[in-house]
């Protein structure tokens, strides 16, 4: 066979057009709210089974530090996928994980292209195993274009955190010389080469050596593909009987949560104390934040309740949390707080609502007041009862006074006088004139209930 000039197989070498990979594109999850569900919010991507987690609100940044920002992607439900409205050569990512992790990136038609398993167990800064550390860097590339990556930790999720997602995007340019012209042009020159040196000394192919090695190494590469299998096999089964197992200590919490005064003044500046309790011993000390929430319920991090027997904590180190927030609130409303709390080994923080605190109008307890006497002089004995705690001991009471009575009483409340104020505690004194006609002064004690409302609390 006539061999083709030299000068056409350069010609052809350099014409192959050069693949260039584009400049890598970086997702770092920051601007979106805690909680978020991770579908198309970035062009081009779709995520699915991801959520948003910020530190110090809900992701644990003790054992799960971003590796910028404040924002990861994590696992929600399973294992993560991504997937490219245009094919990319490679994506790579810094994980902090707590479960064995594999990224796997698939070509057009779901085939498997490559796939990277991480080194360690897991590498939580605080809990990993060691020799390893948090934000370690897994990457996959494929030349065939990966047009699905699949992030597999625990097959519940909740198991590493994603931060500062990278990939590369590959462009074909107009036909110019480049390395891999180069390369080819290089190898077919030696190819000739070795062909006119074999065809000078008469050397020819042996037609039954090269199907037997052509078969040895198909029989080796099979076998080699069945050990595969069969070692995927291997830790599937043991994924399976690993995640069976009860696990131990995983169920973090937090006890009873409280906050006093309950009620905030308009335009008035104040101070609540919040307090967490929790006794479990992994809490992480430092790590207990104080959220606000607003409106549409995205939470602000406040602080970090102590236990260290300062700020506002009474003792130190007996489990009781204790945080205490500056308020000079503008309008009249309620105040939502939140406990979060992290613990070791959890990429989840655990969060505990804390009782709403009510911001009213100064004389807020002295309108529920007069309000009682309006229903007493109306005779509307069973919306009065709606003012005390103890409504059983008042309708005793109250059931028992005749229409004089009812009207005396009512005079006294409308009479009522504030003589004391702390905290969540409102005392009148109210002039009670006797059927002797002897003026008797009453007195009284008003609380907030749960939603809110001044109750007597006794009298």
């Amino acid at each position: 066979m006539r061999t083709p000039p030299l000068s056409i197989l350069a010609f052809l070498a350099l014409a192959a057009p050069a693949i260039l990979v584009a400049g890598p594109i970086t997702i770092d999850f920051e601007g979106l709210p805690d909680s978020t569900i991770l579908t198309n919010q970035y062009p081009g991507v779709t995520f699915s089974n991801a959520v948003i987690l910020t530190a110090g609100i809900s992701l644990d940044e003790f054992e799960f530090p971003p590796h910028s920002g404040t924002n990861v992607a994590s696992d929600n439900g399973g294992p993560m996928s991504i997937t490219f409205s245009t094919p990319v050569q490679s994506f790579g990512g810094y994980f902090t994980y707590a479960e064995l992790l594999t990224v796997d990136a698939f070509g057009i038609g779901n085939t498997l292209l490559a796939s990277v398993t991480s080194p360690f167990a897991n590498n939580e800064a605080l809990s990993g195993v060691s020799g390893s550390s948090p934000n370690e860097f897994l990457q996959v590339s494929s030349a065939s274009g990966v047009s699905r990556v699949t992030i597999t930790g625990d097959l519940a999720g909740g198991s590493f955190a994603l931060d500062d997602a990278t990939y590369s995007t590959a462009v074909s340019t107009v036909p110019e010389p480049s390395s891999l012209s180069l390369c080819i042009l290089f190898a077919g020159l030696m190819a000739l080469y070795s062909l006119g040196r074999q065809k000078r000394r008469g050397t020819a192919v042996n037609p039954e050596t090269a199907p037997r090695a052509t078969l040895g190494c198909r029989t080796t590469v099979w076998a080699l593909m069945r050990r595969t299998q069969e070692f995927k096999f291997a830790v599937f089964a043991f994924g399976v009987a690993f995640l069976s197992t009860p696990m131990l200590g995983q169920q973090h919490t937090i006890g009873g949560t409280g906050v006093s005064p309950r009620i905030a003044v308009v335009g008035q500046p104040s101070i609540v104390t919040v307090s967490a309790s929790i006794s479990d011993p992994a809490v992480i000390v430092g790590g207990v934040n104080l959220l606000r929430l607003d409106s549409l319920g995205n939470a602000t991090v406040l602080g970090t309740l102590h236990d260290d027997g300062q700020n506002g904590d009474a003792v130190a180190g007996d489990g009781v949390f204790t945080y205490q927030a500056p308020l000079n609130e503008s309008a009249v409303g309620q105040i939502h707080f939140q406990v979060s709390a992290a613990f070791r080994g959890s990429i989840l923080r655990v969060r505990a609502d804390v009782p709403p605190v009510f911001v009213q109008v100064t004389n807020a307890s002295t309108v529920a007041v007069t309000g009682l006497a309006s229903e007493l002089a109306s005779g509307n004995i069973s919306s009065a009862l709606g003012s005390f705690l103890d409504s059983d001991k008042a309708s005793a009471i109250l059931n028992n006074l005749n229409a004089a009575g009812q009207q005396r009483l009512a005079n006294a409340f409308a009479a009522a006088q504030l003589v004391s104020s702390s905290g969540d505690l409102r005392v009148y004194h109210l002039p009670w004139t006797a059927p002797n006609g002897n003026v008797l002064t009453l007195e009284v004690a008003l609380e907030p209930n749960s939603n809110g409302d001044w109750v007597i609390v006794s009298w």
